[in-house]
């Protein structure tokens, strides 16, 4: 059975636009040549499906967990009656269309494999065998990629996340370009001559970082948050 045989898509979603939007080492916002070392699934508790990317950026991994569905299995959300693909979806399918010439991350197979995958109990890397989506490594594309600072999600006594008391810069993958001719998928699709949207882009985020805090100070720290922390799409998805 394929990974996506019980996701659920609209039959028609509202038309995505390109926008700019408003240990561990970041490297400053812009865009970089990528080469896919590997892409697997997984489930949150809940059921959202998600796929996690690990890229070679110059020589650096950067990785990123992406829920292509909520807990129903769906690929949208719906806003003011009508149907939009969720933003990791969009970002997913736009790598899998853009590195595999049109081809939907829905269609692709799984195949088991072992690979060498942080893990955070032993705070190492050891060998762990994951379904992978095989077709997109070794996969060529361009990536947008911010340096984001924001703060620390922790859960407190409730069940909630909030905002913990530590400030942490990431990095996020926002957009994907194809890997010669740095169009967007919006941009083949259109059969624009030339990229633009890649330009707009740089002056927004080039060297820039997208800073959440609102330049607030990290609260101290109270005894309802716990170490237990997770991403804003496992926070809005992954329940």
């Amino acid at each position: 059975m394929s990974f996506f045989s019980d996701i659920k898509q609209a039959d028609k979603l509202e038309e995505v636009k390109d926008t700019v939007g408003g240990g561990y080492s970041v490297i400053p916002s812009g865009v970089y040549d990528a080469t896919i070392k590997f892409a697997y699934t997984g489930q949150s508790k809940h059921g959202a499906k998600s796929i996690t990317f690990g890229f070679d950026v110059g020589g650096r991994e950067i990785t990123e967990t992406m829920y292509v569905t909520n807990r129903n299995k769906e690929t949208f959300y719906t806003k003011d009656g009508k149907k939009y693909p969720l933003p990791a979806y969009t970002t997913a399918n736009d790598i899998s269309r853009l590195a595999l010439k049109g081809k939907q991350i829905t269609e692709l197979k799984t195949e088991e494999k072992v690979l060498e995958l942080y893990d955070f109990d032993i705070r190492g890397k050891k060998k762990t065998a994951v379904d992978c989506l095989t077709a997109l490594h070794g996969q060529q594309v361009k990536l947008g990629i911010k340096q984001v600072k924001a703060f620390k999600q922790v859960k407190n006594h409730d069940g909630n996340y909030v905002d913990g008391d530590e400030i942490r810069e990431t990095n996020v993958i926002d957009k994907a370009f194809h890997a010669t001719n740095s169009k967007t998928v919006n941009e083949l699709l259109a059969k624009k001559e030339s990229a633009e949207f890649v330009s707009e882009w740089k002056t927004k985020w080039e060297n820039k970082v997208d800073d959440k805090t609102g330049g607030r100070e990290p609260a101290k720290s109270t005894p309802q948050a716990t170490a237990e922390t997770a991403s804003i799409d496992d926070d809005v998805f992954g329940d």
